[in-house]
């Protein structure tokens, strides 16, 4: 599988999370509230972001691959929408972070 492929795949998945999560949220949403229609409000959903160093997994030239993920949904629901490596590590995860929103808006 080529890096490409594999962000495709990755995309794909997360857009399909993330839109299971919402459809299931508003689903709650209706049934809690009695709602059946558009009442105007703006849905609000939690956002994490989580970088992790990887244990055990170096790049080529050596060094250790960092992640960032961007989870969406309640801590006991959460999904990761999105995720990107981070070149650099730590420093850089702000850059990364950027790039990844950049990239699923």
């Amino acid at each position: 599988m080529s890096a490409t492929d594999a962000d495709a795949l990755d995309a794909a998945i997360g857009t399909w999370l993330t839109a299971t999560l919402l459809t299931r949220q508003n689903e709650h949403d209706t049934v809690t509230s009695g709602d059946t229609g558009d009442s105007g409000r703006t849905a609000l959903t939690h956002l994490r972001l989580d970088g992790r160093t990887i244990r055990g997994a170096t790049s080529a030239d050596g060094t250790q691959r960092h992640l960032i993920a961007a989870l969406l949904g309640p801590p006991d629901q959460a999904v990761v929408a999105a995720s990107a490596e981070v070149d650099g590590a730590k420093p850089r995860e702000t850059i990364a972070v950027r790039n990844l929103v950049k990239t699923e808006t």
